[in-house]
């Protein structure tokens, strides 16, 4: 739930962009991809950079019997330099990072993990999008995670966002100027059956 209706975003607060994180360069040699037994593309490209140790918030919200539960989060290419912004906004709104990986996707890769969208007509724009640069990817974890996450970021069409829902991150940080859900900032799974496909797509070993 976004907190604060005034300043639902706890912007005001955050700390000053990390102007060192625009500089990551990506290595020149990209991971060779692996494919698992069940064909599934294992060998994204990590990028060569040390992370600050990821910070653990207590879910500190009266949920009631909501059920505690994982989903998966991407940063996009056009948000990625304000990824430490983000994450103090993820930990303002209750949500635990369990994992993160900043990483560049193959064209194969990005085109997998966005197959149930294979005959939409923004799909190669989508994965050239998501392939050009590093992105962000999480495993978030809160009561009601699913949904909350998707209420944060608001929806995927980013005019619309700016209209109806204008504190979500994608009316925030959305560059998409079209209809297309492509540079919209943010991806959330669309549901708990989503997120576990998801989770294992990018990180086959959890649990």
């Amino acid at each position: 739930m976004l907190r604060d209706s005034n300043d639902s975003l706890g912007t005001r607060s955050l700390p000053a962009l990390d102007q060192s994180f625009p500089s990551l360069s990506v290595s020149s040699t990209t991971a060779e991809l692996r494919k698992s037994a069940s064909g599934r593309v294992s060998g994204y490209e990590k990028l060569p950079v040390s992370l600050f140790d990821v910070q653990f918030f207590d879910d500190d919200e009266d949920d009631g019997n909501q059920e505690f539960q994982c989903t998966l989060a991407i940063i996009k290419p056009e948000v990625v330099q304000l990824m430490y912004k983000v994450e103090c906004i993820m930990a303002q709104n209750g949500f635990i990072i369990k994992t993160k990986e900043v990483l560049r996707l193959s064209r194969d890769q990005a085109a997998e993990f966005y197959d149930e969208q294979a005959l939409a007509p923004y799909f190669t724009k989508l994965v050239d999008h998501m392939s050009g640069a590093p992105i962000v990817v999480y495993v978030l974890s809160k009561k009601n995670c699913v949904e909350e996450w998707l209420r944060l970021i608001g929806p995927a069409n980013v005019s619309r966002a700016k209209c109806l829902f204008p504190v979500s991150l994608r009316a925030i940080y959305g560059t998409e100027q079209g209809p297309d859900p492509v540079a919209n900032a943010f991806h959330g799974s669309g549901s708990a059956a989503e997120a576990v496909r998801e989770i294992k797509f990018f990180f086959p070993n959890s649990t």
